[in-house]
């Protein structure tokens, strides 16, 4: 068991080229917010890159970013990295794309750090029908599994969240869009339900949030693009852009956001006065 609290980073979507020198600003910008807490190890929850599936060139320069960090990084892809699991949107995660992230970044770890276990998982394979998904889910469960006999605390790391707002939601109209379909996210909460399970963390929805439900810690990591998206069912109070710092005790856990100052745009969706006026 963990005798001090970790020093955790969660950083999303940084939609980031390093081939574009405004996108090599920002994370700089990143990198010395980072430097300046001084963490024991970084989460990237994915969308680490602009588009990578389609130019794959990117992870390179972004996997060098990472290894600057001086301290272990761990990544999850997210939809601009590996394709989306919605076919509504393309393009649509493949295994080609999959393989193509593979030769940089791996697509799910699991680790332990001072009693704690870290375990990512790609979130864009829920609910996308490859064979990797039903792989994945089963290393999940025995990764649990393992876990939970060793008398582990874990944690999960995934970019698309579960849920917007309760995990018994069920969500219609353009909201889907951000999280998996109902029979998808019921076979993943279930699994989840242990007594050893303490924090999940996402992004995805360029928005912060933090939500308790099922004696867990559930915590959206905003953007570190700039975009920050206000979806009428995202919880209130979320409109930042940063990083979260987590403290991962053995008796508490905690988070705070630190913002990283960058040019902002505000997107608003799905509100229904929007779906009104289209109409009118």
């Amino acid at each position: 068991m963990p005798a001090l609290p970790l020093s955790v980073i969660q950083i999303s979507d940084l939609h980031a080229d390093p081939a574009n020198p405004a996108d090599r600003q920002r994370c700089d910008r990143v990198r010395e917010a980072i430097a300046a807490i001084g963490p024991d190890l970084i989460i990237n929850t994915g969308d680490v890159s602009s588009d990578g599936m389609l130019q794959p060139e990117m992870f390179d320069g972004l996997k060098a970013w990472q290894s600057e960090m001086g301290v272990p990084v761990y990544t999850v892809p997210g939809n601009h990295d590996v394709g989306n699991s919605l076919g509504e949107e393309k393009p649509v995660v493949c295994d080609a794309f999959i393989d193509r992230y593979l030769q940089t970044f791996d697509d799910r770890f699991s680790v332990n750090h001072q009693g704690w276990r870290f375990i990512g998982i790609n979130s864009m394979l829920l609910g996308s029908g490859l064979d990797r998904e039903t792989d994945q889910l089963e290393w999940f469960i025995a990764e649990l599994d393992l876990a939970q006999a060793a008398g582990e605390l874990v944690s999960v790391w995934m970019h698309m969240p579960l849920f917007l707002q309760n995990p018994d939601e069920v969500v219609t109209g353009g909201s889907a869009y951000w999280i998996p379909d109902p029979p998808v996210r019921d076979k993943w909460i279930a699994e989840l339900d242990r007594a050893c399970v303490r924090l999940v963390g996402s992004g995805h929805c360029h928005w912060y949030a933090s939500t308790r439900a099922m004696d867990v810690d559930w915590v959206w990591a905003p953007s570190l693009q700039g975009l920050v998206v206000d979806d009428y069912l995202f919880p209130p109070g979320g409109k930042i852009s940063g990083l979260v710092h987590h403290r991962l005790g053995e008796d508490a856990i905690s988070h705070e956001v630190i913002p990283v100052e960058m040019p902002e745009q505000l997107i608003r969706l799905n509100y229904p006065e929007q779906a009104e006026e289209q109409a009118g």
